[in-house]
């Protein structure tokens, strides 16, 4: 690491462009905890009136993406340009911090709420929906519930979605909605949405692109009694 960030001499030459001549012993012997800590608690100006602690934790962000840049991207940044990079940046952070200084920013209390699934009014059906993300993978999926407002009786689906078919997925939504019926649309929290949060997870293990249930998957069960039951689950917001 510290090779990376100071000893490699691509980089050294960006420091020694920062770094007074009569600090350059102690800034380049020190041990990387200690080089850190050091530089991270100076706060006298340099380049400019920018305090050295802000200048110093730029340089190593811009640093480090500069080396990614070459062995990654095989994309080369003059020394000029990187430091040029980081007087600004320095800049227009120690700008923005004289702009808040002393300035109290007001931070909303939370407060508990509890939240169920609410069953449709008499005479409307309730389609839930949901989507998931898996990173390990890089899979996407979403699944849903419809439900009456009578009995709760359902029917579920759930879908892998295909790289770039994200415009196929709002046309089909953009051409549900301008059938001749009357839709509301409604955000609800994941509490009351737990039954569609299990379809679109449930979908990573479909082998099929697209599948619909009459009959709920043996795990969702209970999770809709509790939804018919009004069990509620708690949720910290803010007030």
């Amino acid at each position: 690491m510290i090779h990376v960030l100071r000893d490699c001499m691509m980089v050294t030459s960006l420091w020694v462009r920062i770094i007074p001549q009569h600090e350059h012993n102690k800034f380049f012997t020190l041990s990387l905890r200690e080089w850190l800590i050091c530089n991270l608690q100076k706060h006298q100006p340099l380049l400019g009136e920018n305090p050295w602690s802000v200048v110093f934790g730029l340089a190593c962000w811009h640093l480090w993406k500069w080396r990614n840049s070459v062995v990654f991207n095989a994309i080369s940044i003059t020394t000029r340009n990187c430091l040029s990079l980081v007087r600004s940046m320095a800049t227009a952070t120690t700008t923005a911090l004289a702009d808040f200084d002393g300035v109290q920013v007001e931070r909303g209390t939370k407060e508990k709420i509890l939240i169920r699934w609410r069953a449709p009014q008499a005479g409307w059906l309730s389609l839930n929906t949901d989507g998931a993300y898996k990173k390990s993978t890089d899979e996407a999926a979403v699944g849903g519930v419809i439900r009456n407002s009578v009995d709760g009786s359902s029917s579920g689906f759930d879908d892998k979605l295909i790289p770039c078919a994200n415009m196929d997925l709002i046309r089909a939504i953009k051409g549900i909605l301008q059938n001749k019926w009357e839709v509301h649309l409604v955000h609800i929290y994941r509490e009351g949405n737990m039954v569609a949060d299990y379809m679109a997870k449930y979908g990573f293990d479909s082998a099929n692109s697209y599948v619909s249930f009459e009959y709920p998957p043996p795990g969702l069960r209970k999770i809709l009694m509790y939804n018919m039951l009004g069990v509620c689950l708690p949720r910290m917001i803010l007030g």
